[in-house]
């Protein structure tokens, strides 16, 4: 069976620039999934819709995912990149992966509302 983690979804979510930790997620609505290798994209939108309880036919037109750059010590420095495809989730996986510390992978949904 495939090796599983969690991810941390801002649905609809803020991207706020912050000079210590370099970017920050908030969101009012914060679902925590399981997933596995193997997860495509589109499920990952699937399951964003239905937990969310947001309309099938809009989805997310963007996935953004907050990844460390630097870290030392306690102190972590992160930036964002957007997830489009099967490719870029799993090159997500992959970062988490490498890194013992983290846990969870770490997106933010944002909308054209």
């Amino acid at each position: 069976m495939a090796p599983k983690m969690f991810a941390c979804i801002y649905d609809n979510g803020d991207m706020i620039p912050n000079p210590e930790n370099g970017v920050l997620f908030k969101s009012d609505t914060c679902i925590m999934v399981q997933l596995h290798r193997g997860f495509t994209f589109s499920q990952l939108i699937e399951i964003i819709l239905q937990w969310a309880k947001r309309d099938p036919t809009n989805p997310p037109p963007v996935l953004h995912f907050r990844f460390p750059t630097q870290i030392c010590g306690r102190h972590v420095t992160y930036t964002t990149t957007n997830i489009e495809d099967d490719d870029d989730l799993d090159g997500a996986m992959d970062i988490i992966e490498a890194n013992p510390t983290l846990r969870s992978l770490e997106i933010c949904t944002t909308y054209n509302i």
